[in-house]
């Protein structure tokens, strides 16, 4: 057996012992994130991803003839048979510009990630993932210039297909906040395996909302626009779905998520739209303590009306590192 068998071996037990779960999850390896190569764009080895892999913490994907190293830090997984799983979609890392995105990513590492989806689910009793998005919390790409562009949908349907098949998940809770919550808005519109989709102050019709902010890029063939596509839902009596969002919202206006929700119930598709005066000023566009908390309850299988209830008896969402 290699050193760095063994070194992988040792690692394992000394994690499970640490931890009230027996099953696979990530492995804690003290690696720190780096915003500088975050706005860079990041790129891995087949080599370096592999090493990864064995840890628990990364996909090796392809999408449009292109290989990338996606990141994911996850807790109570079983090896090979999870009925269901809870994904998160974080919010957009950077604003405007190209600076490095020091507010979410410095001083954050692997570790810190992995502890965050082990408390999640052992509050809801669910196998929880953190999935990074292409060019954040350590996955391969260039943020920036992908996120929600097509390539971006490509890249993270490959990678939570990889997810699935190796740890044998049957059904997903997938949950996203902001742009994390567009790409959830496009999985609902052609994914036969999603139990539970949750969008936090995401823009479903997202052209709408490039359109108040008159983005050059309002007409962009490549961008992602998720109301566009409702009409291919998958039908599915058991699928359950909350837009969660404060009207308040500064950044993702009140008529963009309206014009989303009455598409839904225009195409039939049934969802709890949770209009919440919690989010976090001044913007008052930071949910996400609502939405995890709607994706672990879920997938938990909780009734609608619980989580309903649960939502609105939270109190106001606070500042946080992670999104």
């Amino acid at each position: 057996m290699s050193h760095n068998v063994v070194k992988h071996a040792l690692a394992l037990a000394v994690f499970a012992a640490s931890t009230s779960f027996a099953f696979s999850q990530s492995v804690s390896n003290g690696e720190m994130f780096d915003p500088g190569a975050a706005a860079k764009g990041i790129t891995y080895s087949r080599e370096a991803c592999a090493d990864l892999e064995t840890q628990d913490t990364a996909v090796w994907v392809e999408a449009a003839g292109e290989h990338y190293c996606l990141r994911y830090f996850a807790a109570n997984l079983k090896p090979d048979s999870n009925p269901i799983a809870a994904l998160w979609l974080h919010g957009d890392i950077m604003g405007a510009h190209e600076s490095p995105p020091d507010k979410r990513l410095k001083g954050l590492g692997v570790d810190a990630m992995i502890r965050q989806q082990q408390r999640l689910s052992e509050r809801f009793g669910v196998p929880f993932i953190f999935l990074g998005r292409p060019g954040s919390y350590g996955s391969a790409g260039r943020h920036y210039t992908m996120r929600e562009r097509q390539i971006e949908a490509d890249i993270v349907t490959a990678g939570i297909d990889a997810l699935k098949k190796r740890y044998g998940i049957a059904r997903w809770a997938v949950g996203g906040h902001s742009g994390g919550g567009i790409l959830v808005a496009e999985m609902l519109n052609h994914r036969t395996d999603i139990q539970c989709a949750i969008l936090s102050s995401a823009s479903g019709a997202f052209r709408d909302y490039l359109a108040t902010y008159n983005s050059p890029d309002t007409n962009n063939p490549i961008v992602l626009d998720p109301i566009a596509s409702l009409n291919s839902v998958p039908p599915d009596d058991q699928r359950r779905v909350f837009d969660v969002f404060d009207p308040r919202d500064t950044n993702v206006k009140f008529a963009v998520h309206q014009k989303y929700d009455d598409a839904l119930q225009t195409q039939g598709v049934k969802a709890e739209i949770l209009s919440l005066e919690k989010a976090l000023a001044p913007d008052y566009h930071d949910m996400v303590d609502f939405g995890e908390t709607a994706t672990g309850m879920c997938a938990a299988d909780k009734t609608d009306a619980d989580i309903i209830k649960a939502l609105k008896d939270m109190r106001s969402q606070e500042s946080r590192k992670t999104n």
